[in-house]
């Protein structure tokens, strides 16, 4: 990791989707939405991070500064762009895209709405189901897919919505400097 503050692999979310986008490098700062990394699955060089003063520098953000689309996601983004190792994502691989090479696969992350045991069209739903028969809270999970309503769908759809919308107005409450930054 060399003095960079944190090793994480790119947002696919954020990858995928323009509104999101935009939002990370006129919101949150990111210089190439391509550089702003998932933290689901982070790794932290503590050194680096006591020498920058983490702590003190998240606090006093938390203090100036409202991010209301990823919250401590874009907390982490915004203090440590710079000091970041991108590392490959298929140690944070999401089911976002239609990406079905899973020739290099480490670690899935199932996040937002993407989640093999509330919806049945999830990739790499198989590698979920495979494993969660293997622990003992299978049966748990059975109940928790089969008491997950229409309505909670819906639900979770509509939230997807209102968080491209709420990142969308974020974007639009801002000005725009990207073309006059150093690339």
């Amino acid at each position: 990791m060399g003095d960079n503050l944190v090793a994480a692999a790119p947002d696919d979310v954020i990858q995928k989707i323009e509104v999101f986008q935009e939002y990370v490098e006129k919101v949150v700062g990111v210089a190439d939405y391509r550089n702003y990394f998932n933290a689901g699955v982070l790794l932290m060089n503590l050194d680096e991070l006591r020498k920058f003063d983490f702590q003190e520098k998240f606090l006093y953000s938390l203090e100036k500064i409202k991010f209301a689309v990823a919250q401590d996601q874009d907390y982490l983004n915004r203090l440590c762009k710079g000091r970041v190792k991108i590392i490959s994502n298929v140690w944070d691989k999401m089911p976002i895209s239609n990406d079905t090479d899973t020739n290099d696969l480490k670690l899935i992350h199932y996040n937002l709405a993407f989640k093999p045991w509330h919806f049945e069209d999830i990739l790499y739903k198989e590698y979920f189901w495979k494993y969660a028969k293997k622990t003992e809270f299978f049966d748990e999970i059975i109940k928790i897919r089969d008491n997950y309503t229409e309505e909670d769908r819906f639900n979770d759809k509509e939230g997807d919505k209102k968080l491209r919308k709420l990142a969308q107005k974020e974007s639009d409450c801002v000005g725009d400097d990207r073309k006059n930054r150093r690339t």
